[in-house]
């Protein structure tokens, strides 16, 4: 679906806060305004450096940053880009919770460097201390993590075997989160929300804003 098509299904509170993920104006305008000027917008939109600005999560919690990622990899890896809710809160639950389950087993790490997942182990429970991983500390796990052979979903597994995912505790995300995390990506202007739509309501990524969303969603890991 392209920007055109999606906005075509959208209503005004929609529309807005798509205005707002590159927009300061107090006053919105109305619906059908809206929609051209989205359209007309729609260069500063798909543009990858404007998308690697908006998708920086600066000062939130780890767990914030993790749910907004695996909301980017859900919609990415989905037909056309476009799913309903329940699917993708559903496919966010059960990633997390299969995570949690396999970092109890053992043989989680069977075929996996013992070393080299102490080491990252130890340095990922320093940074989760505070629940804000730092700059530094998301560069030094990235380079270990490519160091030592070890993938962002062993990380995952890791965490969860720290008791920390995705949130303190294993809690997984709630489907409150869920949809506050997709509100979030909205006022990003990353996903558009087309509630409106003939088929059903659909979050999508829009045609054009897919090759920069594809690119810009690991600098949801690399914002402090």
């Amino acid at each position: 679906m392209r920007i055109e098509e999606a906005v075509d299904c959208m209503s005004k509170i929609n529309l807005h806060r798509i205005l707002d993920s590159y927009t300061k104006d107090t006053l919105k305008p109305d619906e059908a305004t809206s929609r051209k000027r989205i359209i007309s917008d729609r260069d500063i939109l798909q543009n990858t450096e404007n998308i690697d600005k908006r998708m920086k999560f600066s000062g939130v919690s780890f767990d914030t940053k993790a749910l907004a990622f695996f909301l980017m990899e859900t919609l990415l890896g989905a037909d056309q880009c476009q799913l309903d809710e329940q699917t993708i809160i559903a496919s966010i639950i059960d990633y997390e919770k299969r995570i949690i389950a396999e970092a109890t087993s053992p043989e989680a790490f069977k075929y996996k460097n013992a070393d080299a997942i102490n080491t990252y182990k130890t340095v990922l429970e320093v940074a989760l201390e505070d629940d804000v991983i730092s700059e530094d500390e998301k560069r030094l796990l990235a380079k270990l993590r490519a160091y030592v052979g070890l993938s962002l979903n062993d990380h995952h597994l890791i965490q969860a075997s720290l008791n920390k995912f995705p949130k303190a505790g294993n809690d997984i995300h709630t489907e409150k989160e869920i949809k506050n995390g997709l509100v979030d990506l909205q006022r990003r202007g990353a996903v558009f929300y087309c509630n409106q739509c003939s088929g059903g309501p659909v979050y999508v990524i829009p045609e054009e804003i897919v090759p920069g969303a594809v690119a810009s969603r690991w600098s949801i890991w690399q914002s402090g």
